[in-house]
């Protein structure tokens, strides 16, 4: 990688921002790069406004692949198996 250069971050799935924009100052301490986005196979749909604030403040759009949304209902129904289990 140069400096200039445009860069996507890959990964396998999302669940906090946290990690991808702490790999993106990663990568910026070392070179001046452009950030492209984040290209994740899975995104859980899992991201708080928090999280989605950190990735704006850092110019981190996300792409994915597949995202995965649980209904409410689909929420509360997994939540009531565990404290069964």
């Amino acid at each position: 990688m140069r400096d200039g250069d445009t860069v996507l971050i890959v990964d396998d799935v999302i669940t906090t921002g946290a990690t991808k924009a702490e790999a993106w100052s990663k990568l910026t301490v070392v070179r001046k790069m452009k950030p492209k986005g984040i290209l994740v196979a899975v995104d859980r749909e899992e991201l708080g406004d928090a999280d989605k604030e950190l990735l704006e403040a850092t110019n981190l759009r996300m792409y994915s692949i597949l995202k995965i949304y649980f209904t409410p209902l689909q929420i509360e129904l997994f939540q009531s198996a565990e404290t069964v289990a």
